[in-house]
């Protein structure tokens, strides 16, 4: 067995040699790096993530600098990239690094696993690929690839599945180039070992794989079949009063915590329901509703619901000089800001093409 090992990492770094994928984070291997690439990778493609970590690196270059930068400009940076919680964690993490560790990354395995948000994968990138420890990185790709490598056909969720993983990956990690290994597997399962019609004629592999010899390597990890994704109905109401657009925070938890967003109704409204559904959340005895225009229907995905969203842009006037009065204290969160200002606002993916909406309607006024 000991042989079979050696010859895996031999055919896996000769592969990983020729083919490595030149990305920017594997250019400068410190932690840091390390950790922001992993984190941004976590549910989001390679090519996506490569110019949203070029910029990120670029505004906050350090641990401190990450530590001390506003939630919003955080936020700001991670717009379109999704699963933000991701964003809030990197920065919570940054802060206790800052506060724990005087703004220096640990490197013993127990102090970076107490980094908010850090468990035991990330830990294991940071440790292989920055300070050079034997940790395997046990991700969907390492899953995917040892478990045709060996035809282990239990579900990839299961724990039991997950414990022969673990064992089965500290026989294989090199100890001479961790950092390397976890990132050839990933390569390998990234571009070649796929989920979906894997290309094993041209895997290093192959010779070594029971579930490419069985001619079904598809079939391998074990999967639960896909749940139906719930839809939820919004009707989104963009408001604008003069130059400024109605804006608000949404909660410090939860689905898209701490972004922007306009007016969000549950249910779908037509233009002469709108004016009851909106009372609760303005202070309007002085207002009048100039004008309600349909914007377009739209709809979005995420990884476990989907938003089925209606439109209007809402005109206010109000009959005084005073413009909108202060918001009822269960709103402390609302403000009018101006349309320009706006664009400097984290908003999610999901209503951007209401902002974007927005923006064009408002653009005479800039």
């Amino acid at each position: 067995m000991t042989y079979y090992y050696e010859e895996m990492r031999r055919l896996l770094f000769d592969h990983y040699d020729l083919h490595r994928r030149d990305l920017p984070w594997r250019s400068d291997r410190n932690a840091y790096k390390t950790w922001v690439s992993e984190v941004m990778l976590q549910q989001t493609r390679v090519h996506t993530v490569i110019p949203y970590f070029c910029r990120f690196i670029q505004q906050f270059p350090t641990i401190s600098a990450l530590a001390h930068a506003s939630e919003d400009n955080v936020l700001k940076a991670w717009e379109g990239l999704g699963y933000y919680s991701r964003a809030t964690n990197l920065q919570n993490g940054a802060r206790y690094i800052v506060s724990e560790h005087q703004g220096i990354f640990p490197f013993r395995k127990e102090d970076i696993l107490k980094i908010p948000g850090v468990g035991p994968y990330i830990a294991a990138a940071i440790l292989s690929m920055a300070f050079g420890k034997p940790e395997p990185s046990i991700d969907g790709n390492l899953i995917r690839v040892i478990s045709r490598l060996h035809a282990l056909s239990g579900l990839s969720s299961s724990s039991k599945t997950q414990k022969q993983i673990a064992v089965i990956a500290s026989k294989m990690i090199s100890e001479k180039r961790p950092g390397d290994f976890n990132e050839a597997v990933m390569d390998l399962g990234a571009t070649i070992c796929t989920p979906k019609s894997p290309s094993c004629e041209t895997c290093p592999l192959e010779s070594l794989c029971i579930a490419a010899h069985e001619g079904c390597p598809e079939l391998y990890p074990g999967n639960k079949k896909t749940a139906s994704l719930q839809r939820y109905a919004f009707t989104i109401c963009p408001i604008l009063y003069g130059n400024t657009v109605y804006v608000k925070k949404r909660a410090a938890s939860g689905l898209l915590a701490g972004l922007y967003e306009f007016l969000m109704i549950p249910g779908h409204y037509d233009k002469e329901d709108l004016i009851t559904s909106i009372k609760p959340e303005f202070v309007l005895n002085d207002a009048s509703i100039l004008s309600i225009e349909a914007l377009p229907d739209s709809e979005h995905r995420f990884s476990h619901l989907i938003w089925d969203m209606k439109g209007y842009l809402i005109r206010l006037v109000y009959d005084n000089d005073l413009g909108p009065k202060p918001l009822s204290e269960k709103n402390t969160k609302g403000l009018f800001v101006p349309a320009e200002e706006m664009k400097s606002l984290p908003f999610p993916t999901a209503i951007r093409v209401y902002r974007d909406a927005v923006l064009a309607s408002a653009r005479d006024l800039f």
